[in-house]
This record gives C-alpha cells, sequence and structure tokens, in this order.
C-alpha cells in the first residue's frame, strides 16, 4: 500500500512541474490556462491523497 501513495505522490509531482513547464513555455493565454488547470489538478490529487491516507491511519489507530 505504501508504495502505490508514493507512485501516487511522485505523479502528482511531476503533474504539478509538467503545469510549470506548460505555464512557463505558454505562446498564448489559452496555453497558459491549460498550464494552471494541470497544476490545480496536481494539487488537488495530492490533497487526496494525503486526506485518504489520514482517514486510514485514523481508522487504524482506533482498532
Amino acid at each position: 500500500m505504501g508504495f502505490l501513495i508514493g507512485v501516487a505522490y511522485s505523479s502528482s509531482i511531476i503533474t504539478i512541474i509538467i503545469g510549470i513547464a506548460i505555464l512557463l513555455t505558454a505562446p498564448s493565454p489559452d496555453t497558459a490556462l491549460v498550464g494552471v488547470a494541470v497544476i490545480i489538478v496536481g494539487f488537488i490529487s495530492i490533497w487526496i491523497f494525503r486526506k485518504s491516507g489520514r482517514e486510514a491511519r485514523i481508522k487504524r489507530n482506533s482498532k
């Protein structure tokens, strides 16, 4: 399970890096908007993984 969480974190971080690269090399404002959207998706996925990990930890400790 820990391996899958590590893969999810690293893919989310890679997504954020790709979004920053799109944002920095954007030739038009529309492309920059796509970069911002990719960065937001990366942060949301990290937030979801952290929330699910916290809930699993609470459930495991309550037994």
